[in-house]
């Protein structure tokens, strides 16, 4: 949804972090990216704080379709963190787009 109604990279929308969404203001932050990167012959994933362009760090409004979809994939992370208990993984909280076990 959030490549559909803003045009984000890939990185981009997996970057998304909470924090940079103010829902008080309506607006979303694009300024964090995932990448992957071959390092020492083996692929990893890294946040950066930076995105393709300088001109990629934008700050766009929020709609109430994103943000009811947002609102609904956060009451899902917290009903998959209770259900998977201690096998969840709590290293990428802090991101949007995650998979059910965190």
């Amino acid at each position: 949804m959030l490549t559909a109604f803003y045009g984000l990279r890939r990185s981009e929308v997996l970057g998304l972090k909470w924090s940079a969404i103010d829902f008080e203001n309506k607006t979303i932050a694009i300024k964090h990216a995932i990448v992957e990167v071959k390092l020492n012959g083996i692929n990893q994933i890294l946040g950066k704080d930076s995105t393709k362009t300088n001109s990629s760090h934008r700050t766009l409004p929020l709609t109430d379709e994103v943000i009811n979809a947002l609102n609904n994939a956060r009451k899902h992370q917290k009903y998959y963190k209770r259900k998977f208990k201690k096998s969840y993984i709590t290293k990428y909280e802090e991101y949007v787009c995650l998979k059910p076990d965190g």
